[in-house]
């Protein structure tokens, strides 16, 4: 379910009374960087309570951004005898006594245990996280592929841990100072990596570009803006491979930043990697000849997110609205399913949507649009929607109300 408030458990349990596989999403994808209220919901306890008396056979449950207490967790390993998988996926309030209760009442983790095969620690603290355990654990495991570890793991035992894994495909560290030594360690992975997750570490550019040209299977990269132009740049020299790319800001709330990420890296990008399919790109400025030119490199999009950090920006070289940019996005990336909008809009840029954009079924919406005539289009002429995010816009009832038969895709609004 897309909404966990588009059906109650109740209702779930009748219609599949012998299910063993359930995934729940709560908060809106706009929660992950820019915070819904504090109490708006997504809490997965009563869901749990209810499976818990009518579901004994529940093998797996996945959830992203809900509010997991540590309650909900203990119920869980309580109550499922059966159980298998478990997946939270940007979720909150937990702290390590409810992952215990699973591991305790689950799958007691023995001294002999040796079948990892991927392992994230990435939400943790320093006093949660035995290193000495963790060292252990990925030394007696003969195949683990994917870890990753949170900010606070000391490098003596990365590179313990990197000495005992070289067969890793997936890596992800916060470690925010990278000497030259740990550079070196890195190099013993890096050629098999295929996924690489530096979204919590503060590598410059210079340094980014000695590491990325060791890794020449990379297909997905999660990098903070440090990379600059220049990262970006000799990416498309070593990772032909590239099929995902995403840059976060390092400060989205700084007056001055103090890095050099434009346009021209995401140009760059979208000329040197022939296979990129899917983009979230944080940025200051933006033009639409960048965006002309991406499209036309990239016709294979299936996801663009663009995200322009300061509200309603202009055309930077122009001054005028990104409408022919976000519309060229539009008419050449045909199989586009997921798209976000920032920056200065007009209501012409939503008439592109429903007219060219078919396939789309996930569409978020930033300070953009003119009226409900935008929103009418999108309605309209989307037939395959099924979730909308809409903040900070002039749009009412009116459109909704005029199309409410059309929505019969639609699954999160």
């Amino acid at each position: 379910m897309g909404n966990c408030y588009s059906v109650s458990p109740r209702m779930v349990i009748r219609r599949f009374p012998k299910f063993r596989s359930i995934e729940l999403k709560g908060k809106p994808h706009f929660t992950d960087f820019n915070p819904v209220p504090d109490r708006w919901g997504g809490y997965v306890f009563l869901w749990i309570a209810k499976m818990a008396g009518a579901c004994p056979w529940l093998e797996e449950i996945k959830l992203k951004r809900m509010v997991v207490t540590d309650e909900s967790l203990e119920l869980i390993a309580k109550s499922f005898k059966n159980f298998k998988v478990l997946v939270l996926s940007s979720c909150e309030r937990f702290s390590t006594n409810g992952p215990t209760a699973i591991a305790t009442g689950c799958n007691q983790f023995s001294d002999t245990y040796a079948s990892l095969v991927s392992l994230n620690i990435s939400c943790l603290g320093s006093d949660e996280v035995s290193f000495s355990a963790l060292e252990r654990l990925v030394g007696r495991c003969t195949n683990p592929k994917t870890l990753r570890l949170n900010r606070e793991v000391p490098l003596d035992k990365i590179s313990n841990i990197l000495r005992c894994a070289p067969q890793l495909v997936e890596f992800g560290t916060g470690f925010g100072i990278w000497s030259q030594l740990i550079f070196q360690l890195f190099y013993l992975v890096c050629s098999k990596l295929k996924s690489f997750n530096l979204s919590y570490a503060t590598i410059q550019s210079p340094n980014l570009i000695k590491l990325l040209s060791q890794c020449p299977n990379l297909q997905r990269l999660l990098v903070l803006d440090y990379t600059e132009d220049s990262g970006l740049e000799a990416l498309t020299s070593s990772c032909k491979d590239l099929q995902e790319l995403r840059v976060f800001p390092s400060d989205p709330y700084g007056v001055h930043p103090n890095v050099s990420l434009t346009e021209h890296g995401l140009v760059t990008v979208s000329s040197g990697c022939p296979k990129l399919q899917s983009v979230m790109y944080f940025c200051r400025r933006m033009s639409n000849k960048a965006l002309v030119t991406t499209s036309k490199n990239c016709p294979n999009f299936t996801c663009f997110r663009l995200c322009i950090i300061e509200p309603r920006t202009d055309d930077y070289l122009t001054l005028e609205p990104l409408d022919i940019g976000f519309g060229a996005i539009i008419q050449y990336c045909q199989d586009l399913q997921c798209l976000s909008l920032y920056g200065l809009l007009t209501d012409h840029v939503f008439e592109y949507i429903g007219t060219y954009v078919k396939k789309l079924e996930m569409l978020f919406v930033v300070f953009a649009g003119d009226s409900d005539l935008g929103l009418y289009h999108v309605l309209s002429g989307c037939e395959s929607l099924r979730k909308l995010e809409i903040r900070d816009c002039p749009f009412g009832d009116k459109a909704l109300l005029a199309n409410a038969t059309k929505l019969d895709t639609m699954r999160s609004l």
